[in-house]
């Protein structure tokens, strides 16, 4: 995609506020089959966040193409207690960008105080072990993977907190459609939830890994 300047600019000033707020962090950035030049802006991105307290991780997952396939191997190498999957609002400048980031802090303090799943029209914080519970059950490639993942963490049994009426893609037909296949999918019982590991909650001090796609 074209616009590699503003992008930049959102991810340093997310590694930023990561770091204003002393977490250990690492943010990952997917490539799906993107055409901005990512990988200099990773480049560019990890010379400037050095002073941060952590990294920045590129994976090229050009051959499987699209939202989820990427969101879906990030959450699979994630090594953080709490994994973000940032929706476009992040992308954007200014006020957006700044309620983005205040909403994420009172999400990490929901996680914090046992919940497993925090969502938001901005993205979706969750606990590492609903990433190893999902990432490998995730069936939709596209966008409507935040459906799909909201519903395998339900049906799992882990506890869900909205922070918004609306989810990071709620109220459009593709979502309703991947609301579908969903459904399809979990009657077929393509999700295999009898192998599902049972939620549990670690005292441990919040590390974030940061999945984003592109």
């Amino acid at each position: 995609r074209a616009g590699g300047g503003p992008l930049l600019a959102n991810r340093i000033r997310l590694a930023d506020a990561f770091h204003a707020r002393s977490w250990g962090f690492e943010i990952l950035v997917v490539d799906a089959g993107s055409r901005d030049g990512t990988g200099v802006l990773i480049d560019e991105l990890s010379r400037r966040a050095k002073r941060a307290i952590g990294q920045i991780r590129f994976l090229d997952n050009r051959k499987q193409p699209g939202l989820g396939a990427a969101a879906a191997a990030g959450l699979r190498v994630a090594r953080g207690k709490y994994c973000l999957v940032a929706h476009a609002a992040f992308r954007k400048g200014g006020l957006n960008a700044t309620l983005a980031l205040e909403q994420l802090d009172a999400m990490v303090d929901a996680l914090d105080q046992g919940c497993h799943v925090a969502v938001s029209e901005h993205g979706i914080v969750l606990r590492k072990q609903v990433a190893e519970a999902v990432a490998n059950r995730v069936r939709v490639t596209g966008p409507g993977f935040y459906v799909e993942l909201l519903h395998l963490a339900k049906r799992i049994g882990f506890r869900i907190r909205h922070f918004s009426e609306a989810g990071p893609s709620a109220g459009t037909l593709r979502d309703f459609m991947a609301s579908l296949r969903v459904k399809l999918n979990d009657l077929a019982g393509a999700y295999e939830f009898e192998s599902a590991p049972r939620p549990r909650v670690h005292a441990e001090s919040a590390r974030m890994a940061v999945v984003r796609s592109h």
